[in-house]
């Protein structure tokens, strides 16, 4: 298991992405595939410095209220639930398991000084090479069918917002995020209402089941969205 080696921070589409995965604040996929202690050294590993940084970036997050960040556990391979998936932080003063929810989400993970000194390996009990370590941030539904642009425009404001401060200069070259994304099961049709000045339009979902809104083109204090049913997800993307 490891969180951030050099073929893992390889730019992806030109760079323009790279960013979001070197902060933490967008989904960035890293395949946990080495070893960090001579124990069990055929087990996925990952050094705790790795997660307590993920987490910490995550922790930025606090205060943006439509926001939801998770850092997950993920099978490569869908023949395993993430049900299946422990894991442990070996610490010279004793195992200590990890709270993990039944989709992966790690809970409560203990932050201390003593564990940060330490770095000791937080080890699964998949093989090296089989897990992924997924850090995703997406906007809060905001429990109403019919809803405000604004609403959702807020989120993409507060994550852009986010971005802006962890890079810094750098954002300056980075792509703003203008597109939410509604998630909803695929197979199954959907279509979303957009209502503006102009009159209302219908936008159906793909065969994966998203329906792509581009908030850079509306007035999105006089827009309002109708959801056919409540999303399982609301996603974020250029």
């Amino acid at each position: 298991m490891s969180g951030s080696t050099p073929a893992n921070r390889r730019l992806s589409r030109g760079g323009r992405l790279a960013f979001l995965k070197r902060s933490g604040l967008i989904l960035g996929l890293f395949f946990l595939g080495c070893s960090t202690g001579p124990a069990r050294a055929e087990n996925a590993a990952i050094p705790y410095n790795t997660l307590a940084k993920a987490l910490d970036d995550l922790s930025e997050l606090k205060g943006k209220d439509r926001l939801i960040a998770s850092l997950r556990l993920k099978p490569s391979s869908k023949a395993v639930a993430p049900t299946a998936v422990k894991a442990d932080i070996r610490s010279a003063k004793g195992t200590i398991p990890v709270k993990l929810a039944p989709n992966g989400e790690i809970l409560d993970f203990p932050l201390t000084p003593q564990l940060r000194s330490e770095n000791p390996p937080v080890e699964s009990n998949q093989p090296k090479g089989t897990l992924s370590l997924r850090v995703s941030v997406s906007i809060r539904y905001s429990g109403k069918l019919e809803e405000s642009a604004a609403y959702y425009a807020t989120g993409l404001d507060q994550l852009n917002s986010a971005i802006r401060h962890k890079m810094g200069l750098l954002s300056l070259a980075a792509p703003k995020l203008r597109t939410v994304v509604f998630e909803f099961e695929s197979g199954e049709p959907a279509a979303l209402a957009l209502t503006t000045a102009k009159g209302t339009e219908s936008i159906t979902a793909d065969s994966s089941g998203k329906i792509r809104v581009d908030f850079s083109r509306l007035r999105v204090k006089e827009s309002r969205l109708t959801l056919p049913r409540e999303p399982r997800n609301i996603t974020v993307a250029k």
